[in-house]
């Protein structure tokens, strides 16, 4: 080799590194890679939003490197190099979900769809039908539940998540979480555990203050104790399909389903709603000495209660008289 010959391969060399090093004037963008996109197809993406000059020279440095990319939405910032786009480009980025307790599954899907495009009712059909029976061999909590839908099981909290993971990637990580936070701090509960979280989510419906929690979970058991029906409007509610209805008429009292509990005895066949671990704590600790029955709410986020029917028919009328002023 001689000595030009040398100097041409460090000045290849060098050009190289350049390019690969150097940055250049491009706009900054949110470049959105769905799972399994071809590079070519990436790379069009990237020159039609200005980011890159050629596709081909793409193609030559992912073919360098190898073709990483991660799909998900992918935040490119301006004046970028190949080695800084291609870091970003092989970078899983991550998502936030949030799931609030007091959630039903459908509401659950659709926040997820939000931020992760995908099918709700996909989404939905998986929990209902097969993640019990994909998931029950790792967590016993599921062997429990007498039904094949996991409504209620996932976890409430602020996830933060790969784009494009499957629906059963996802429900594993909500059920890991109550696994954590729930099932493996409360051992007692553990042997009648489907039915204390069914409990729980009633609680959770039906008082936004946690602090009440304790005394709506010792209404219900006084009830439960008793043989009187829940009559719990959260389940109507549920029923209906319309997991938010505040306010219910005599109708729909009277819709036949096993989660009305104006009409049915016990707590419906499962939970209906996210639980917080407040509200499964409070299930399994009601108000010690709370000889209530009935409860209404006072229009500011807390309750009334009452030891009597009689005496809960005047909180409704006065409260009724309070909302005509």
């Amino acid at each position: 080799m001689n000595k030009y010959s040398l100097i041409a391969g460090w000045l290849g060399l060098v050009a190289v590194l350049g390019l690969w090093l150097y940055p250049w004037a491009n706009p900054a963008v949110t470049l959105h890679v769905k799972p399994g996109t071809p590079a070519i197809h990436v790379a069009q993406a990237l020159k039609t939003q200005g980011v890159i000059r050629s596709t081909t020279v793409f193609k030559a440095m992912t073919a360098i490197v190898g073709n990483r990319i991660k799909p998900g939405p992918h935040q490119i910032p301006e004046s970028v190099s190949w080695k800084q786009l291609l870091a970003i480009l092989e970078t899983p980025p991550t998502i936030t979900l949030t799931i609030v307790p007091g959630m039903a599954l459908p509401e659950i899907a659709q926040a997820l769809a939000t931020v992760d495009p995908r099918d709700p009712q996909q989404f939905i059909h998986y929990v209902q039908t097969q993640a019990k029976h994909d998931l029950e061999t790792e967590f016993p909590l599921l062997k429990q539940n007498p039904t094949t839908t996991l409504e209620g099981y996932l976890f409430p909290d602020t996830y933060f998540i790969e784009p494009g993971m499957s629906d059963a990637q996802l429900v594993r990580v909500f059920i890991q979480q109550l696994h954590r936070q729930v099932w493996m701090k409360h051992p007692s509960s553990q042997a009648n555990f489907h039915a204390t979280l069914t409990l729980a989510s009633l609680i959770e419906k039906e008082s936004q203050n946690p602090d009440e929690f304790a005394k709506v979970s010792a209404v219900f058991h006084n009830r439960l104790n008793r043989n009187q029906r829940l009559e719990s409007c959260p389940t109507v509610a549920y029923a209906l399909g319309n997991y938010r209805k505040k306010t219910l008429t005599f109708n729909d009292l009277t819709v036949q389903s096993p989660y009305n509990t104006y009409r049915v005895f016990g707590l419906p066949p499962t939970p209906i709603a996210t639980v917080s671990a407040a509200a499964f704590y409070a299930a399994i600790h009601p108000e010690p000495n709370f000889p209530f029955y009935y409860f209404v709410a006072d229009g500011t986020g807390n309750h009334i209660f009452s030891k009597t029917y009689q005496t809960h028919l005047r909180h409704q009328h006065a409260l009724l008289k309070q909302e005509a002023l």
